[in-house]
């Protein structure tokens, strides 16, 4: 069975995406919790695609605590990995630093690829 669970920090957020989900008719499909997303991920396991969307300043340590419950083949996707070009232009921002730190560690531990498509997409597969 697919399932998916859908993990934010707002609540407001999850009623807009159950409503969304709602008039495609699979909220019987998803699951909705509302919480700090690390925290909640490390309940799952086999997970077979992780979706970074979070505080950018925290993707390094999303991977690196939930890198264990992905399935063997798992894939991750992680947006906004470019932060309005400052990762590649302006190296000294403190978030651009942070996300180019986490680019650095998929490239080593994942083949992976970043996408250029607005702010960035990155994705990969474990090694």
């Amino acid at each position: 069975m697919v399932r998916l669970c859908l993990i934010d920090y707002s609540e407001r957020n999850i009623n807009l995406a159950k409503e969304f989900f709602k008039e495609g008719n699979l909220l019987d499909k998803i699951c909705f919790r509302v919480g700090d997303a690390i925290s909640i991920g490390q309940e799952y396991r086999n997970i077979d695609i992780l979706f970074l969307d979070l505080e950018k300043v925290r993707y390094l340590e999303a991977i690196q605590t939930l890198e264990k419950n992905l399935s063997e083949d798992g894939i991750v996707i992680a947006d906004n990995v470019l932060y309005q070009g400052k990762v590649v232009f302006e190296k000294e921002d403190r978030k651009a630093k942070v996300l180019d730190s986490f680019n650095r560690y998929m490239s080593e531990n994942y083949f992976s690829v970043i996408l250029p498509v607005r702010d960035g997409i990155l994705v990969g597969i474990k090694k």
